[in-house]
């Protein structure tokens, strides 16, 4: 990969980023965290269901005199259910306070970016466009790598171990699997990009039904809507 291509690649990747911890490092933290270990409770869940079948065949070729290692196992299961349940919960606080951290940040950087360019941009509708996509995406897409490269590291992680535990029944339990998994990950990859590319050669379509929007919305223009009878077109 040329320098060029590397730099269009990940230096906007990593401005995210970069913007997100600005915004708020100590929420970022948390919710990494937050992900990461929920990325070891589904292993728990998997193995303490493993370990209560087991014990259900043991106590079954027994008699079933045993039962205390059961209940055991099951009310174990239930703790880490609910603490998966519990830590989702906060994840999506953590998640929405973040995100009005950022929002608040990228509202103040563009409007100080608004009012240091110069008077010929406001003339420029590339400006605008690129405007118009820091208005709508900033405030939450920032939030969002974050968040999907954790799920990332989750999803890592819990694959390696699932694996690993799949791989003491039988291999071909990992074939499956992977068989299951691969496909669409190959056809998100494929289309993300296409869909990137088209939404951003849209951003002059939405723009533009943004300001015929205000005009049938807002007060500034109610008046000569009505005047110049203009409502029915502009719909």
């Amino acid at each position: 990969m040329t320098p060029t291509r590397w730099r269009t690649k990940w230096v906007p990747l990593l401005d995210g980023l970069k913007l997100v911890w600005r915004s708020a490092p100590g929420w970022t933290a948390a919710q990494i965290g937050l992900l990461l270990a929920l990325s070891v409770l589904p292993i728990a869940a998997l193995y303490l269901t493993k370990a209560i079948v087991d014990a259900v065949a043991a106590a079954l070729d027994a008699g079933g005199a045993e039962r205390g290692p059961i209940i055991t196992l099951i009310l174990l299961a239930a703790v880490v259910a609910a603490l998966s349940a519990a830590l989702r919960a906060v994840v999506t606080l953590v998640t929405e306070v973040q995100a009005g951290r950022l929002g608040d940040l990228v509202q103040d950087v563009l409007h100080g970016k608004s009012v240091s360019v110069d008077l010929q941009y406001y003339e420029s509708p590339e400006y605008y466009d690129t405007l118009h996509r820091a208005q709508e995406n900033a405030p939450y897409r920032p939030t969002k790598i974050v968040t999907a490269l954790a799920q990332v590291g989750q999803g890592g992680l819990s694959l390696i171990a699932l694996t690993g535990l799949l791989l003491t029944f039988h291999w071909a339990l990992v074939a499956i699997l992977l068989g299951a998994a691969l496909p669409g990950l190959f056809v998100k990859a494929a289309y993300s990009n296409r869909l990137y590319a088209w939404s951003e050669r849209q951003t002059l379509t939405y723009r533009q039904a943004w300001y015929v929007n205000a005009l049938l919305t807002t007060m500034e223009y109610a008046k000569e809507i009505r005047l110049f009878d203009l409502g029915g077109m502009l719909r």
